[in-house]
């Protein structure tokens, strides 16, 4: 499509694995110096941090190209609404606790603090919401970072919860 002239120099891509982006990198470089790839939509979020273990994150990093984080609140808030079948009380506790200190004297919500993680590891969040109140509590995670340490400890309750491999 690039060298059809039906595509700009910019090209994104879904779903990516680390070797297939290294791939298209490397093939674009040689077919078409000018294009780019700008970003791989993959679904990560504390609750499926597979883009992360497998190497699709730092493969990203280490290219120059952008994530989107697809569903960064985890499959319908499995990780922050309580009343999903398959939440983690655990992780749920960990991220208001995190939300309390954090916040600069402002409570910030679980859903705020695993958006804000998502940002930290360098992925930029797709959120569909809603509702107004919804949007206003997403765009209110962009605001603010987690520091490192807090990062770390989201990263040692998530790979905990999932045995470690994310």
């Amino acid at each position: 499509a690039v060298e059809l002239g039906a595509c700009p120099e910019i090209v994104a891509v879904d779903g990516f694995d680390a070797p297939s982006l290294e791939t298209l990198v490397k093939t674009l470089e040689t077919l078409a110096p000018k294009a780019r790839v700008a970003f791989n939509r993959v679904a990560f979020s504390v609750a499926d941090r597979r883009a992360e273990t497998r190497g699709v994150v730092a493969a990203c990093a280490s290219l120059g190209v952008g994530v989107v984080a697809a569903d960064p609140l985890g499959e319908g808030l499995r990780v922050t609404d309580a009343k999903h079948e398959e939440h983690d009380a655990g992780m749920l506790q960990l991220l208001a606790f995190l939300g309390a200190m954090v916040g600069g004297g402002v409570q910030r919500s679980p859903a705020q603090v695993s958006l804000n993680w998502v940002v930290c590891k360098g992925a930029t969040p797709e959120v569909a919401t809603r509702t107004a109140t919804s949007a206003w509590e997403c765009g209110g995670a962009m605001l603010w970072r987690l520091d490192e340490n807090a990062v770390g400890i989201v990263d040692e309750r998530a790979a905990a919860a999932d045995g470690g491999d994310g």
